[in-house]
């Protein structure tokens, strides 16, 4: 009787909490308590949340861009009328796809899904390699699982852009810090708007929560642990600064591209 007890708490004790959703911004070193206390994946609500907001900033995105879309109509290139008239046809549907629902909503919600699951992999397989180089004797799998808690954070901030966007029906221009971007051209310019725009409250919330998390599941020393997180996470910022730099350096002829990121 008291071993089918203890193996009933044990399975109870392994097992995703849903109200961790919540309490992980209330409670967050309790909750990172009995995250990191699971011995099996419990990323799974964390991971469904980021994925729905993620797709919700998106139906917003897209609602703002088609009425921007009927409000403002594409303007016909220059000798349009010179074109032949397979030209003509193509332009004209090229301009109807990127206004299209499947370009507009379906296309960027399936890669931001795909950016939600792919980069928590990537920062968690970082993490992971992070508190492995310190001396922790944290598992893979316990670091998946405080990256994906210590992330929803950038749920409630796609929910407060979602409805930003949509109470003052304008898409979102300077995002995090990059309004403080020095006004000017060049090189140097563009990385520091791209670096600035990734940096914002929810993203310095989600190292806090990482690195205590990291402390907790830690056997290393707490400095330890955390410049190594920390550099991580920077080190991540860096290389998605790089790629939005990359994309703004391709202009505007790539549109298509720029509508995921």
């Amino acid at each position: 009787m008291v071993e089918t007890t203890t193996i009933s708490k044990r399975q109870i004790k392994q097992g995703a909490d849903w109200s961790w959703l919540l309490k992980i911004f209330f409670q967050p070193k309790r909750t990172m308590v009995k995250i990191i206390e699971a011995e099996q994946a419990v990323w799974f609500p964390a991971l469904l949340v980021l994925s729905l907001t993620a797709i919700a900033l998106v139906i917003a995105n897209g609602t703002i861009r088609q009425r921007i879309g009927l409000d403002n109509p594409a303007q016909l290139p220059e000798y349009f009328q010179w074109y032949t008239p397979e030209q003509q046809e193509q332009f004209m549907q090229a301009l109807q796809a990127t206004s299209g629902t499947g370009f507009v909503f379906i296309l960027p919600a399936i890669a931001s899904i795909v950016k939600v699951w792919f980069g928590w992999l990537i920062v968690g397989s970082l993490v992971y390699l992070a508190l492995t180089a310190v001396g922790s004797a944290v598992k893979s799998g316990t670091a998946l699982n405080i990256v994906a808690w210590a992330s929803l954070p950038f749920a409630l901030r796609d929910l407060v852009r979602a409805a930003s966007i949509t109470l003052n029906s304008q898409l979102i221009q300077a995002s995090g810090l990059s309004g403080f971007t020095p006004v000017g051209t060049g090189n140097g310019i563009l990385f520091l708007s791209a670096l600035l725009s990734l940096i914002d409250l929810y993203w310095i919330w989600q190292v806090v929560l990482v690195n205590l998390g990291g402390r907790i599941a830690s056997k290393s020393s707490t400095n330890k642990t955390a410049t190594g997180i920390t550099f991580t996470m920077v080190f991540i910022l860096v290389i998605q600064a790089l790629i939005g730099y990359g994309l703004a350096l391709l202009g505007t002829n790539v549109t298509a591209v720029q509508v995921f990121f």
